[in-house]
């Protein structure tokens, strides 16, 4: 986990996940944080880089029909936690102390819309400690990329240097040092997925401009072969 500019101060994004995750008290241990604002929780190289600031903070939880979402509806109002009224805000939005909250059905059918890796990463969920003390679910780090893997295609995939969802891929891959074997000892289904992503990766005629791109700007050179012979590596895996 990094502290700001080598400052003894949080991240924004670590700051709005312990905002959020004191607000929601007990509802978090029903509930998984995804998206950018946790991917810095991932990070256990020593030399981690620096986190783009993200603009929200995304969480997913398993809902088995409307009657249960108007539920916990009225717990998040209960709670502080206002429907984002502003034009274009996503129905799923929530307005925590000024931290917009999108909070995410798994199941497609309640909102209309998921990641078709929402249900199997929930069941693999896993515990991370943020520096206030309070804990809170976590994708692993297999399923965390699958789910962003999916996010960006869904958004069109075209331009990796236009994604946040890429570039939440690439710091994943520069600074997660267990994510190769994390996916090397993961089930079949979503190892090929991945396999598959990096194999399109590698076809990808804008991959190294993309990864340039997503790296912090003082990068090292070095970092950009690095992270595509680990893309190499996952496309590779048997």
């Amino acid at each position: 986990m990094n502290l700001k500019n080598g400052c003894n101060m949080l991240s924004t994004n670590i700051m709005m996940l312990q905002t959020v995750a004191n607000g929601l008290g007990e509802l978090k241990d029903n509930i998984v944080f995804v998206g950018g604002a946790v991917a810095e929780l991932y990070a256990n190289d020593p030399a981690a880089s620096d986190i783009r600031p993200t603009l929200d903070v995304d969480c997913v939880i398993e809902l088995n029909s409307r009657i249960e979402h108007s539920r916990l509806e009225e717990k998040l109002r209960a709670k502080g936690f206002a429907h984002d009224t502003s034009i274009g805000a996503p129905i799923c939005r929530k307005i925590y102390k000024g931290i917009k909250v999108d909070v995410m059905p798994a199941d497609s059918t309640v909102l209309g819309f998921s990641n078709q890796w929402y249900h199997e990463g929930i069941e693999n969920r896993v515990l991370k400690a943020l520096p206030n003390g309070i804990e809170i679910f976590v994708f692993t780090p297999e399923y965390y990329l699958a789910s962003k893997f999916a996010a960006h295609r869904g958004r069109g995939g075209n331009d990796l240097r236009q994604s946040h969802d890429f570039e939440d891929i690439i710091y994943i891959l520069d600074n997660c040092l267990e994510v190769l074997n994390s996916i090397k000892n993961a089930n079949q289904i979503v190892k090929a997925y991945l396999k598959k992503e990096c194999q399109d990766l590698l076809r990808n005629e804008g991959l190294t401009e993309g990864v340039e791109s997503a790296l912090p700007f003082d990068s090292d050179s070095d970092r950009t072969g690095f992270i595509e012979n680990l893309i190499m590596n996952i496309a590779g895996i048997e």
